[in-house]
């Protein structure tokens, strides 16, 4: 069956004492200190993916105030702008108002005076139509003096009526 030698045994035992040691220093301990260095690695990207974030979270906030700011400014423009243009709308509405009306006052007086002026024409022509009446009736010419004189009494009693 089996023999078992005590020597032989034995040195199997020393020999994998020394080949754990030999493991131990040349292949365990660099393997250690390669994952610890991975390890280390790890944790330092997955700190700067947070810093990273952190920092990236800070500028949207500053970037979404910064927007806010600019909104706001925009729309305070935009106001102004309204209301300088209303208030332009409503200096060019009085102006034109103004200019109507001064075209109005100044065709009323116009149409005033033409009419005046038309009154007056008339008369002269209604007076000279009398006077040239007058004389054909009185079958007499008139001097100058004379159809004057008649020629205002006509005119006043002429505007009485």
């Amino acid at each position: 069956m089996l023999d078992i030698d005590l020597w032989t045994v034995l040195w199997t035992g020393v020999n994998l004492v020394i080949l754990y040691l030999l493991m131990r220093h040349f292949l365990f301990k660099p393997v250690t200190a390669m994952m610890e260095q991975r390890t280390q690695a790890i944790q330092d990207g997955l700190s700067q993916a947070e810093t990273a974030r952190q920092e990236a979270q800070a500028l949207k906030e500053e970037n979404e105030a910064k927007l806010s700011q600019v909104r706001s400014q925009a729309d305070q423009i935009v106001s102004q702008a309204k209301q300088q243009g209303q208030r332009e709308y409503d200096q060019i509405i009085a102006s034109a108002q103004a200019e109507a009306q001064a075209i109005r006052s100044d065709a009323q007086a116009q149409a005033d005076a033409q009419r005046r002026q038309m009154l007056q024409d008339a008369q002269q022509q209604v007076a000279a139509l009398a006077l040239l009446a007058a004389a054909k009736v009185s079958g007499r010419a008139l001097d100058a003096d004379s159809d004057r004189d008649m020629v205002e009494e006509f005119v006043r009693e002429a505007g009485d009526l």
